[in-house]
């Protein structure tokens, strides 16, 4: 089997969509570390209605911080692979949107299970 060395390039369109797509990730990382604080002091209040109940808070409260760190990874990442075209930066960019989603289905299957307890 012969392998060809084919290298994917970006149209001046699609950068202008990952460009616009890095702007919205990087609000909603923002969004998300806030969130993370506010989750903080909730863990305060969870603590006092039960050591179970208080652990789930500092695990979630992880994976929402997590989720919001890949995000803003990606769009830093991206913003700068953009500006530079330097291929390893995209890398860890797309690399930081998988950390992303990875957090999200995390924290949707703990949200599913915990709904029925």
């Amino acid at each position: 089997m012969i392998t060809e060395n084919k290298k994917l390039a970006f149209t001046a369109n699609a950068q202008g969509y990952i460009k616009t797509i890095s702007s919205w990730g990087l609000f909603l990382a923002v969004l998300g570390f806030i969130g993370a604080l506010f989750s903080l002091f909730s863990v305060f209040v969870s603590f006092k209605m039960g050591i179970i109940k208080g652990v789930l808070s500092i695990v979630l409260l992880g994976i929402q911080f997590m989720s919001a760190l890949g995000l803003f990874t990606f769009s830093s990442k991206v913003k700068h692979a953009l500006e530079g075209r330097d291929n390893s930066s995209i890398d860890v960019a797309f690399k930081g949107m998988m950390t992303y989603f990875l957090f999200i289905l995390i924290s949707m299957c703990v949200s599913f299970i915990s709904a029925f307890f």
